[in-house]
């Protein structure tokens, strides 16, 4: 795995630079090939950068992208406020989460569906959760929010990615 950051200091706007990058390879679209998973977080400020997970298939062929603002997924006046180390590591931190082993994971390992518990949070199951848990998709999970996260996988028999699950408060 590879992973690139950095953070630039633009002297005339007086505005730290999020440019930070992560990719991998793993098993998404195929089970026969390996695919290129890329992150990225990009923007002029945590209020301004943008999130940005891109698969593209061993054949070229872009297999799914979600982009979100950053300020969806991290909170960003706590981030404003502390140094630059701080934003950095926080940073460094979500981009490995998503390209580190064990994110992305294959439709085998999903637990079986669950009731609601008592307290207020929600998991949204996909109409073919069993059968797509039976199938050994390659499968990559992600937040989607400050507090929702969401699993992905592709679905070779409709050729395109469905979203398995998703869990949040």
């Amino acid at each position: 795995m590879l992973l690139l950051f950095s953070v630039v200091s633009s002297a005339a706007a007086e505005a730290t630079l999020f440019d930070y990058s992560s990719s991998a390879e793993f098993k998404f679209s195929s089970v026969d090939s390996l695919d290129a998973l890329t992150v990225d977080i990009v923007g002029t400020s945590c209020e301004a950068a943008d999130f940005t997970i891109e698969v593209v298939g061993a054949d070229g062929e872009l297999a799914y992208r979600f982009e979100r603002p950053l300020k969806y997924l991290i909170p960003c006046m706590v981030l404003e406020k502390g140094p630059e180390e701080q934003v950095k590591e926080l940073c460094t931190r979500l981009v490995m989460k998503i390209t580190s082993k064990g994110v992305a994971k294959t439709t085998s390992g999903l637990p079986e569906k669950q009731e609601p518990p008592d307290y207020p949070a929600f998991c949204s199951y996909h109409d073919e959760y069993d059968s797509l848990r039976e199938r050994n998709l390659g499968m990559l999970c992600h937040a989607v929010t400050h507090e929702a996260s969401t699993c992905v996988a592709w679905d070779p028999k409709m050729q395109e990615v469905v979203k398995v699950l998703t869990c949040g408060f």
